[in-house]
């Protein structure tokens, strides 16, 4: 058969290789529930994982190959991430030492140099396999001795936590001296997020400040994020999870691992036991800088004020502002508070209580804000319309 007849009758070819080159061959078969247990982009916590150990000598070529249950005509991807963690599970795609390419084959190799006495961590990944009950080989073919064994977790206690909700906050009690992992998964794919331990003695955490933030996941991350800390001391911690824009919510699910047990509960919304009032929406337009609305209440009750940017406008681009708490400005996404305080009623012959809404910074007076304000409170409050002071 000539080279035309070959295009003519394969959609595929493939150069292969001798596995005779190899003095030693060390296989592995697991199977893989997709029905249930299949991860998030990103994300490797359900993947199946491997440690590879060397022995001795030097060491050559790994591939794992999936059994028949995978269907050369079904669609799908695999592919063989390499991590130098010693044998231990990892959580997220991040770091990998080697990377293979998802390829739509039935088996896929992956080529690894080891010194002696060494220990990988290999994780297979997947995309867009059949949600099947699928079965595979992990194979390492090798010049000198390999071992592999399925992959141990670094904690040895692991609490999962589900949910749904907009930024849920945990107190996370710690009873001995412990290193920790916060994993926050979303299956939302659209959804980045993050996550951060707070020294807040176990309460709601609504003012970030960076002298309380003990460890975070850094950047906004699609699929998963992950924060660590080694020796957290005992106490009582607050774990806050959040999403890179406002008011998202989402499925979720949160990992805490640990190596001495940590009991983790959630936190009741900031809203829980009280009447929400919002205001309208205040437009503070260029050129002015300050806007205030009444605020009355029928008795003496107990309020929080939380004020909140909508919009910021200047041509097409969207703009962080600035707002006041308790006498000082701040740019938090998550808005701007005013602690509890006691407001009575009847004081509208003395002037009236009023919300001041300010902002600083505007480049040149340009920049339109929208702002709404949220009051927390025991009774029935009114906010009245927005008034735009002259600048």
């Amino acid at each position: 058969m000539d080279c035309d007849k070959v295009l003519q009758n394969f959609e595929n070819l493939y150069l292969n290789w001798n596995p005779g080159l190899f003095r030693y061959r060390e296989d592995i078969h697991f199977p893989w529930d997709l029905t249930s247990g299949r991860g998030v982009a990103g994300c490797f916590v359900k993947n199946p994982q491997f440690s590879v150990s060397t022995r001795g000598g030097h060491h050559g070529d790994g591939d794992d190959a999936p059994d028949g249950a995978v269907e050369h005509e079904e669609p799908g991807f695999i592919s063989i991430y390499i991590f130098n963690t010693e044998g231990k599970r990892v959580s997220l795609s991040d770091g990998a030492l080697h990377r293979g390419p998802y390829v739509d084959s039935p088996n896929t190799l992956m080529r690894l140099e080891m010194h002696p006495n060494t220990t990988y961590t290999a994780v297979i990944s997947e995309q867009s396999l059949p949600s099947l009950n699928q079965n595979f080989t992990l194979s390492a073919l090798s010049t000198a001795p390999v071992q592999i064994a399925p992959a141990q977790n670094k904690y040895k206690y692991v609490t999962k936590v589900q949910g749904h909700g907009l930024n849920p906050q945990f107190t996370m009690k710690v009873s001995s001296a412990t290193d920790v992992s916060l994993l926050l998964e979303c299956p939302e794919t659209e959804t980045a997020t993050h996550i951060k331990l707070f020294w807040s003695n176990g309460n709601r955490v609504a003012r970030v400040r960076s002298r309380d933030i003990i460890t975070d996941s850094g950047d906004y991350r699609r699929g998963g994020c992950l924060a660590e800390k080694r020796t957290l001391d005992e106490g009582i911690y607050t774990i806050v999870c959040s999403t890179f824009a406002p008011d998202q919510l989402g499925r979720f699910t949160l990992w805490i691992s640990s190596s001495y047990p940590c009991k983790v509960d959630p936190l009741a919304p900031e809203a829980a036991g009280r009447r929400a009032s919002i205001s309208d929406i205040g437009i503070l337009p260029p050129g002015s800088d300050r806007m205030l609305a009444p605020l009355r209440v029928p008795r003496l009750t107990r309020i929080k004020l939380i004020a909140r940017s909508r919009q910021s406008l200047i041509g097409n681009h969207p703009l962080g502002r600035r707002r006041s708490e308790d006498g000082h400005h701040s740019d938090a996404i998550s808005g701007v508070r005013v602690s509890d305080f006691d407001l009575q009623s009847g004081l509208e012959n003395q002037g009236g209580v009023w919300i001041v809404l300010e902002r600083i910074g505007g480049p040149g007076g340009q920049v339109e804000d929208h702002f709404e304000v949220e009051a927390l409170s025991e009774e029935r409050v009114d906010i009245g319309e927005w008034i735009v002071e002259d600048a």
